[in-house]
């Protein structure tokens, strides 16, 4: 009986340990899981921002809008700009969206980025992919009709009248050569 009293206490004993080592690795997993877990995805405007930064801050990762601009929007929509992204109504978003499609006569001119477009003459705002491609046409343009501009994009140079002297943003630093001291003369 004693031996049957001792096994049962052992049973015991070793389930306790069991399930003491089962909790840690549930909650060392559940630890692991937190650490991993995807930030919260919100897609704007052809653009997925992190949904865990603030409105102001998560709209500045769409290229072509710049923290004035990402303030503006905020401000004429009436949203919070210190709030999370993710912690927005699907019906803001939209109007985020729409606002940032569609821009003229609602925000300030200044703010545009393609003022006077080349093409059309009128004021626009290019975001994302279309920027890209706008600016790509536009230094192509400047290449076809040899604009001073153009050639200095087709020669890798700075086009806004930095010196060139010693080193610039598209190349390497000019390193300085010394001359061979001659032999025989003392």
């Amino acid at each position: 009986m004693a031996r049957k009293k001792e096994a049962k206490k052992e049973t015991k004993k070793t389930l306790l340990k069991k399930t003491k080592k089962q909790q840690k690795q549930t909650q060392k997993s559940v630890k692991f899981e937190d650490k991993f877990q995807p930030k919260s995805i919100v897609r704007v405007a052809k653009t997925t921002l992190d949904g865990s930064k603030k409105v102001k801050m998560a709209l500045t990762q769409i290229k072509g809008i710049g923290y004035n601009l990402s303030v503006t929007i905020c401000r004429y929509l009436n949203i919070d700009e210190n709030k999370e992204l993710n912690k927005l109504q699907q019906a803001d978003i939209l109007n985020i969206e729409n606002l940032i499609n569609s821009p003229n006569n609602k925000l300030p001119v200044y703010l545009l980025n393609r003022r006077f477009d080349y093409t059309t003459g009128k004021n626009m705002h290019k975001y994302g992919p279309d920027l890209v491609m706008q600016t790509r046409e536009d230094i192509s343009r400047l290449r076809r009709i040899r604009a001073y501009r153009g050639i200095r994009h087709e020669l890798g140079l700075p086009t806004r009248g930095q010196r060139t002297k010693n080193s610039f943003r598209k190349h390497s630093v000019v390193g300085v050569i010394k001359k061979k001291a001659k032999a025989g003369k003392v």
